[in-house]
């Protein structure tokens, strides 16, 4: 080796998989020192994340670029490819290799992201392939009026018919539901309107305890001191007065 320059080493390890490794050298003598001085377990590398480090850097003729495996990405594949990224990578350990994990979503116009989400992998709050909240993974930009995590449920006034897939197109439909009598959301599987607070559910159809005059159901006005039940009649409007009390 010439003096002063670095030079490309490449390190065999479990199941003939290679990684390069650039060393400096001041002297023939330093640099076989420090080649002997390396071992497996200081190497920055991904263990069974790769295959080999087998192709030339376009921008390096001196450097070598791995073949990565496992849905891993980088240089070294040190990160989780776009899309699988429902799990944090960690680095694997001998006959325990880590594999990073697709992420599970709807409909979703960009790929799963994990910029700032750092603390949800942890949180165990995004649902994974095999139905379990593990990882935080979290899709952006969802489609087709769907919201959350992982693009998994209906947008407000939008709800999800029994039956209906979760990677349909038309998974989310609208509500039909009058706004003078409810909120404009409605139930998922058999899309019942969700009630103002003044009408009864499930239907809207009547004034709710407390209101009275449908359909405009106006909140009760009787005197609560002489009022059984503290609420008018739901019916009618008379407040329904206790013994001894009179009025309307």
């Amino acid at each position: 080796m010439d003096k002063g320059h670095q030079h490309q080493v490449e390190i065999s390890a479990h199941e003939n998989l290679t990684w390069p490794f650039d060393v400096r050298c001041s002297s023939r003598s330093n640099c076989h020192k420090k080649i002997s001085k390396i071992s497996t377990s200081e190497v920055a590398v991904s263990a069974m994340g790769l295959l080999s480090c087998d192709l030339t850097d376009p921008r390096d003729p001196y450097k070598l670029l791995c073949r990565c495996q496992h849905n891993t990405c980088g240089p070294q594949c040190e990160q989780c490819c776009p899309g699988f990224q429902q799990k944090k990578w960690r680095h694997a350990i001998i006959d325990s290799p880590f594999v990073c994990e697709l992420q599970k979503l709807v409909i979703a116009s960009d790929i799963p992201m994990n910029v700032n989400i750092t603390k949800r992998w942890t949180e165990r709050t995004s649902l994974d392939i095999h139905g379990h909240y593990e990882g935080g993974g979290v899709c952006k930009n969802c489609r087709h009026n769907t919201m959350g995590i992982n693009c998994n449920q209906c947008k407000p006034t939008f709800y999800r018919p029994y039956g209906k897939l979760l990677n349909a197109t038309d998974v989310c439909q609208p509500c039909n539901c009058d706004l003078a009598f409810s909120t404009g959301n409605c139930a998922d599987g058999n899309g019942l309107c969700e009630c103002r607070v003044e009408f009864l559910p499930p239907r809207c159809d009547q004034c709710n305890v407390g209101y009275y005059g449908y359909p405009y159901c106006k909140p009760c006005d009787c005197n609560s001191n002489g009022t059984l039940g503290n609420v008018c009649e739901v019916g009618g409007g008379q407040c329904p007065c206790k013994p001894n009390y009179g009025g309307t």
